[in-house]
């Protein structure tokens, strides 16, 4: 095993390490940004256990600036190779 993938999945596969790698990518979305429904469905799941997630907002976990910044600096076209 010589990739972090492959350390932490403890699939030792290289061929399955390497498409499971190859397809998590094409669903990524190219912003890395964070869909507010998501957390939001994650908020209405665990609030039967947890309470307080029922009235907690989405946009209090995470910080857009981050993907912004990303975005605004280049680095999101450097890193998929866009033009």
């Amino acid at each position: 095993m010589d990739s972090a993938s492959a350390k932490y999945t403890k699939v030792e596969d290289r061929d399955v390490v390497n498409h499971a790698i190859e397809s998590e990518g094409m669903a990524v979305q190219r912003t890395l940004q964070v869909d507010p429904k998501g957390i939001e469905l994650i908020l209405g799941l665990i609030s039967k256990t947890v309470p307080q997630a029922a009235s907690a907002k989405a946009e209090d976990f995470y910080d857009p600036r981050f993907f912004n910044e990303l975005r605004d600096s280049g680095f999101l076209k450097k890193l998929w190779g866009d033009k």
